[in-house]
């Protein structure tokens, strides 16, 4: 084998090993995303005080647990089996536009 050929073969195995890699950080970064556990509950009063109920985890949206909250009388809070990012920031709002 020559230097070039030595050269190319280390630059595609290193370029495997590497994305190998990757994909294996990305997918052990964020396990409860990929098993599509929902990252935000409803927590409900009891009788017994806060979290004397189970919470409703199934929402996936922020705005849409803030609905069922409300409609629950409830909060909305993150899931504590949800590890991946999570954000609560309201949608952007339209600009307006002067005249």
């Amino acid at each position: 084998m020559t230097t070039p050929d030595r050269c190319v073969a280390f630059s595609a195995t290193a370029v495997g090993f590497a994305t190998t890699l990757l994909l294996a950080l990305a997918l052990a970064a964020s396990p409860a995303a990929a098993a599509g556990v929902p990252p935000f509950c409803v927590m409900r009063g009891g009788s017994d005080g806060p979290g004397g109920s189970p919470q409703l985890c199934s929402y996936y949206d922020y705005q849409a647990c803030l609905q069922a909250a409300s409609d629950l009388r409830g909060n909305c809070v993150q899931n504590i089996d949800y590890h991946g990012e999570v954000s609560t920031a309201p949608a952007p709002a339209r600009a307006r536009h002067r005249r």
